[in-house]
């Protein structure tokens, strides 16, 4: 299942009511900003995230990556790079699966 969120708020909606193997997340979203939606959902979960923004600055990736996203992919963007690093971290979450 996919589904597409206009604003934080929605996204962290979402994230409550239903259950993904995967986030792709942009930094610069409407009314809860991407950096604190990946925070609320680090409270309860350890879902592979992949950050997909423009925001290139330092201080940005590393305080996403601190709270241990699985990527992070600034815009513009090849197209394979990003479904590859995708169908890495899908296909690797679901090799941990397998071995618990």
């Amino acid at each position: 299942m996919s589904r597409l969120s206009h604003d934080g708020a929605e996204a962290l909606r979402h994230f409550e009511e239903e259950t993904f193997d995967l986030v792709i997340l942009d930094m610069m979203l409407p009314s809860v900003s991407g950096l604190d939606v990946l925070k609320e959902i680090r409270k309860t979960s350890q879902i592979p995230v992949m950050i997909l923004t423009a925001l290139d600055d330092e201080y940005t990736q590393l305080v996403s990556f601190n709270h241990l996203i699985s990527d992070y992919v600034t815009k513009p963007f090849f197209t394979a790079y990003f479904w590859l690093n995708g169908l890495k971290i899908f296909c690797a979450e679901m090799l941990c699966t397998l071995r618990l």
